[in-house]
């Protein structure tokens, strides 16, 4: 065999080869989308959603790490997240949890884990725990079924459940209702 043939013999052989390995790639199957359960419809992370009331001005500021749809039931869970309702006063309460879940109905904010509500009305902070709550911005409500407890100045009280009234700024415990008032 010639230089020239071998040469020939050399190409032809690169050429087979790298058919080979582009109709192998062509071949595959596009990578799947993950569905289901836990895919998302969609995400944002790093979110701030304002809600203006009827003059302009912010009714409520939803902060969140990470929201993401749930396909498979409409709802959007929240990570991390941080709820500023102004009054009609402009004094905030904010409302924090480590997570949340707006239902497909999207009536409410529904909060779990280490719920934390503070304000400042009057200089006097308020100071509020509990497991869950329910943030209902529409009607100016929170409400929860879980042990709830206050800390207002020298006031502590402690109770299960609460209905919150933001724009009255009352508090109604529910049940097993007990306190401490330093004089």
């Amino acid at each position: 065999m010639t230089t020239r043939g071998l040469l020939w013999f050399v190409v032809l052989g690169v050429a087979a080869t790298a058919s080979f390995v582009l109709l192998q790639r062509l071949q595959r199957p596009a990578p799947v989308r993950e569905t289901g359960p836990s895919a998302p419809g969609y995400y944002l992370r790093d979110a701030k959603i304002t809600e203006s009331d009827a003059n302009g001005q912010p009714l409520y500021r939803l902060n969140v790490r990470y929201l993401a749809q749930k396909l498979e039931d409409n709802s959007v869970e929240l990570e991390d997240l941080r709820f500023s309702y102004f009054d009609e006063q402009r004094v905030p309460w904010i409302v924090e949890a480590d997570r949340g879940r707006i239902p497909a109905t999207q009536d409410r904010i529904e909060l779990f884990d280490n719920v934390r509500i503070t304000n400042t009305d009057a200089g006097v902070g308020t100071i509020v725990t509990t497991e869950r709550l329910d943030i209902y911005p529409d009607q100016h409500l929170l409400l929860t079924d879980d042990r709830i407890n206050i800390r207002r100045g020298e006031l502590y009280l402690s109770g299960i459940g609460a209905r919150i009234d933001l724009n009255t700024q009352k508090v109604e415990l529910q049940s097993d209702v007990n306190g401490r008032i330093t004089p």
